[in-house]
């Protein structure tokens, strides 16, 4: 029996030891085909898997050389593409020599590309931006921006990271992939009074403010000339010396104004501001009508416009400013009245020069009561509109010249001839190519 027993555990033994001496001599490269053959061609991550576990470890004589092809066979410089998205399968060839072949097949750089841009939203600065950063690590794959506005004209070399201004992007890619990124944005950035925005490294604050005024500088090429101004406030919020750039100023029927002259204060006479000095000054636009005017100002990489609507209920009163700029007309033009009311002008009668509502310029000449003693005052204002008649040309090229300066057909001459408690004698008026008694 013990015979038996131990006979049985020796022919167990030796058949556990041939079936090991038979697996050991099972053919190297028949055990690597068989695992390659196993394993998902589609899958990288288990190729690369066996590379770095199995065959390292247990195949050691062999080498294994690896390949990257698009399906167009072109290949990839790259032995191992990190593009998990633009994979496609693997395949192997096994050689006597003990060398295992790789090959990694790609989809098309072109393909893959236009495929992944096509499939974003062209009007998402965010995703473009992050895709972008991730495809400079590509060696396959060129690629060169530039910053636009919607007319096509430069604003940078680089991508302006602004979502408020971003349009939409456009791509170009050539069959050497080589891919050209457009990014279009709103070129313009439109602000109104009361905002307070940045211009290179100065912060701007325009005041919602609108002030009035009339140039009374005889001097001053714009002498009568009316206009309203804002008060802008800069401060140089940079590390370095700064200056207000020029601001171009625009009517409301879109034509530029010309500049302002004879008044203080402008920002344009604000020079240089070193890092952190702030200073104000008055930006002043001829006036013509109502509407919306534009301060336009030179930006990097945006240009800059700030609306100025100015409406009906925002002008002064007609009659005040034609008042102002008749007392500033007379006042220049002193010598001019002085010799009218020199004509006029008689011993014991005293002259004086009026500006009224409505835009009228009178002369009032008060007679003194010793010349009106016993004298019909009928006859007195018959004579005295005979005189005046003969002086008339004086008075309509007055009023004529009058209504070009004010720009107006409103302007109205009066020569008032009145006694000394103020009674009126007689008066003669003149308009703008008329006069009437």
């Amino acid at each position: 029996m013990f015979v038996k027993r131990f006979t049985k555990v020796i022919l167990i033994g030796c058949s556990i030891l041939i079936a090991g001496a038979l697996v050991g001599c099972v053919n190297p490269q028949r055990r690597v085909q068989s695992q390659l053959e196993g394993l998902d061609n589609t899958s990288k991550s288990a190729i690369l898997e066996w590379i770095e576990d199995v065959a390292q470890v247990d195949f050691e004589q062999f080498s294994i050389m690896k390949t990257s092809l698009d399906t167009n066979d072109d290949f990839i410089s790259t032995s191992v593409l990190d593009s998990n998205e633009r994979f496609v399968e693997w395949s192997f060839r096994l050689w006597e020599d003990g060398t295992i072949d790789l090959e990694f097949f790609y989809k098309p750089l072109v393909e893959f590309v236009t495929s992944q841009l096509e499939g974003f939203d062209s009007n998402s600065l965010g995703e473009i931006l992050a895709w972008k950063s991730d495809a400079l690590n590509d060696d396959e794959l060129f690629i060169t921006y530039r910053s636009l506005d919607r007319d096509g004209d430069w604003l940078d070399s680089d991508v302006i990271d602004n979502e408020e201004q971003f349009i939409e992007w456009t791509f170009d890619i050539d069959r050497f992939g080589s891919l050209s990124l457009e990014f279009v944005y709103d070129g313009l950035k439109t602000f109104v009074l009361g905002d307070t925005f940045q211009v290179d490294g100065l912060e701007v604050t325009f005041s919602d403010e609108v002030n009035w005024g009339i140039i009374t500088n005889t001097w001053s090429r714009d002498f009568t000339e009316e206009y309203f101004y804002i008060e802008v406030t800069l401060n140089n919020v940079s590390d370095s010396t700064e200056r207000w750039p020029f601001a171009r100023q625009f009517s409301p029927d879109g034509t530029e104004l010309d500049t302002i002259f004879g008044e203080s204060d402008s920002i344009a006479d604000v020079g240089q501001l070193r890092a952190g000095a702030s200073q104000s000054g008055y930006l002043h636009f001829r006036f013509d009508g109502a509407g919306e005017y534009v301060a336009a100002l030179r930006g990097a990489p945006f240009d800059i416009e700030v609306s100025i609507p100015i409406t009906a209920a925002d002008i002064p009163c007609r009659d005040e400013v034609s008042q102002t700029l008749l007392e500033a007309y007379i006042e220049a033009n002193s010598w001019e009245f002085n010799l009218i009311m020199g004509l006029l002008t008689e011993e014991g009668i005293d002259v004086d020069i009026e500006v009224r509502e409505g835009s009228e310029l009178a002369f009032v000449f008060t007679i003194e009561d010793e010349l009106l003693e016993g004298v019909n005052l009928g006859e007195l204002a018959e004579a005295l509109d005979e005189y005046i008649l003969e002086e008339s040309f004086v008075f309509q090229e007055l009023v004529d010249e009058l209504a070009d300066e004010l720009r107006s057909d409103n302007v109205s001459v009066t020569v008032i001839y009145q006694n000394s408690a103020g009674r009126e004698i007689t008066s003669s008026t003149w308009t703008a190519g008329q006069r009437s008694t």
